[in-house]
């Protein structure tokens, strides 16, 4: 009663109130504890959860079990709240769209993607994001299997007013992305993007500011891990999603890749060699060749923060690749048949002497097309076949 009395008067005395003394208190009561438990040199093993007394390692346990149970609870509402924001992003970058600048490369530039009819109630959102880039491509072009072209929406099919260009081709499953595009334009800038995720306004500015004619540039990437003996190790073991661009980075599709005219090996558009080592590895592909004419390869400054649209992973073919050991797979046929990527490149000499001409199928592909406008599947397989088959002299 006495103490009470006595620090109310002389607090008091100074315009301090009770209820500021509770709050002083109030706080300044748990840190002082918990400072105490943190430096003593006797209660600190206890208190951190690493003693190696009982009292510790219960401690630690229960530390452990919390941290761990409100990591997981993060990451699962982080999941959650990005497709919304990511809708919320669009829709109004949507009705604010300005007209884009040029994009001052040397050659044509064109935004390249592929989907399929599980992706289509949300592939408009993917489109309007690459329809409203602060940099203008030449061409946005959709590529669509003959077959699944009756199921567009209307939300897609709309956007042709916007600039989307539909092209209907063969199903390569992934790699419809930028096999008919290296086929039909030959020698442009040719950026391929994923149709799920959401891409911002800079997305494509970026990826041209590093732009070369035989440069591959990415906003995400792996770096690969090699072994004392110069062997790729299984891709469990690689860097993901890397800020650095030293030592061997492997560009990962989903967030956007730009190939020059001459960064990929004429040998990328082989079917029968792709479908057979890399079914499903289109990223694993296009590295091998990127790699094999010795290109430059580059990732941007941007920290690639990945928004997709609700529902579109159900079916996603990253997921079978690396929990089955797809990739790993995959990557062991490659390495089997070209060898490590970044040892050996193809001489130009090498080159002339691949069991076809490149530069003659894309002439008489080119040729169709610019006619007839679309081709069949029947008539882009026969124009294939014909075209890889080099005349005997």
């Amino acid at each position: 009663m006495f103490l009470h009395q006595f620090f109310q008067f002389s607090l008091g005395d100074f315009g301090v109130s009770n209820e500021a003394l509770i709050i002083v208190v109030a706080v300044s009561g748990p840190l002082a504890i918990y400072l105490v438990l943190k430096i003593s040199a006797w209660l600190s093993p206890l208190f951190l959860g690493n003693g190696g007394r009982a009292p510790g390692r219960l401690i630690g346990q229960l530390r452990n079990g919390v941290a761990w149970r409100v990591a997981k609870y993060e990451q699962e509402a982080t999941c959650f709240v990005k497709p919304y924001i990511a809708l919320a992003l669009i829709a109004l970058r949507w009705r604010l769209r300005r007209k884009a600048r040029p994009h001052g490369l040397a050659g044509d530039l064109i935004v390249s993607l592929t989907s399929y009819p599980a992706r289509f109630p949300t592939l408009h959102l993917t489109l309007r994001c690459l329809l409203s880039q602060t940099v203008a491509p030449d061409r946005v072009i959709l590529w669509i299997a003959v077959e699944d072209a009756a199921q567009l929406p209307a939300e897609v099919t709309d956007l042709k007013r916007q600039g989307l260009e539909i092209r209907l081709c063969r199903d390569l499953r992934s790699y419809k992305k930028i096999i008919p595009a290296l086929l039909a334009f030959p020698k442009t800038y040719i950026v391929t993007a994923d149709d799920d995720v959401y891409y911002s306004r800079t997305w494509l500015e970026e990826l041209v500011e590093g732009a070369g004619e035989k440069t591959v540039v990415c906003h995400r990437a792996h770096s690969v891990a090699l072994d004392d003996a110069g062997r790729i190790q299984p891709y469990s073991k690689w860097s993901y999603d890397v800020s650095e661009t030293a030592g061997m980075i492997f560009p990962t599709g989903v967030g956007g890749v730009l190939y020059g005219p001459k960064a990929l090996s004429p040998e990328v558009v082989d079917e029968d060699m792709f479908a057979r080592l890399c079914p499903q590895g289109d990223d694993i592909w296009l590295f091998w060749m990127g790699r094999r004419v010795r290109s430059t390869y580059i990732k941007t400054n941007r920290k690639w923060v990945e928004f997709q649209w609700k529902g579109s992973q159900s079916s996603a073919l990253h997921l079978s690749n690396v929990g089955a050991g797809g990739n790993d797979e995959q990557i062991g046929r490659m390495m089997s048949h070209y060898g490590l990527p970044a040892a050996k490149g193809l001489s130009p000499d090498e080159l002339k002497r691949l069991p076809f001409s490149a530069e003659e199928m894309v002439a008489r592909i080119q040729k169709e097309i610019d006619e007839k406008g679309i081709l069949t599947a029947d008539e882009s397989r026969l124009l294939w076949t014909q075209s890889s088959e080099r005349p005997s002299k």
